[in-house]
């Protein structure tokens, strides 16, 4: 008599399976970087899942595909490009992941601006690490206005225990 293994209904047995360290990831389209993301089991192999299903679709309209990482995807894969996904960072927690995540995010953005498929929105992020120019935000607000101008500080303010 074989056992076969079965899939347990047990609510507690999926937060288990749930709880799994998470990893950093990339997606790269004919070799270059364009997708960084965090996920845990199986979120990085979903994009080009979802990706190519929707690319095997006849008559579905690219515009209307959202987010724009999703949409250019469908478009590369439509135009016979190789996409590949890649674990670069695991066994992390949550806000490791998502601390690291944003710091490759936000170098990569400074360095190689537009490279990336990511949503970026500038807002949030520090001016250091804005390029000069940058002219693809996914939405109008991400965009901070140019040319940058360093924010005043304070003669009190203090940076690595020193005044400034």
């Amino acid at each position: 008599m074989q056992l076969q293994a079965r899939q347990s209904a047990d609510p507690r047995d999926r937060r288990a399976r749930s709880d799994a360290a998470a990893y950093l990831y990339i997606i790269t389209v004919d070799g270059i970087t364009r997708y960084i993301g965090k996920g845990r089991g199986t979120r990085m192999l979903m994009h080009a899942i979802n990706a190519r299903r929707d690319a095997a679709k006849l008559g579905l309209r690219l515009n209307r595909l959202y987010p724009l990482m999703h949409r250019n995807l469908v478009r590369a894969l439509r135009a016979g490009s190789k996409v590949r996904e890649r674990v670069i960072a695991s066994g992390l927690s949550d806000a490791d992941a998502y601390r690291r995540e944003a710091r490759m995010i936000a170098e990569y953005h400074r360095d190689k601006a537009g490279q990336l498929w990511n949503t970026i929105d500038e807002r949030f992020m520090d001016e250091r690490m804005l390029p000069l120019r940058w002219n693809n935000p996914a939405h109008p607000l991400y965009r901070l206005p140019r040319p940058l101008v360093p924010q005043s500080r304070p003669r009190w303010f203090v940076i690595g225990g020193a005044k400034r």
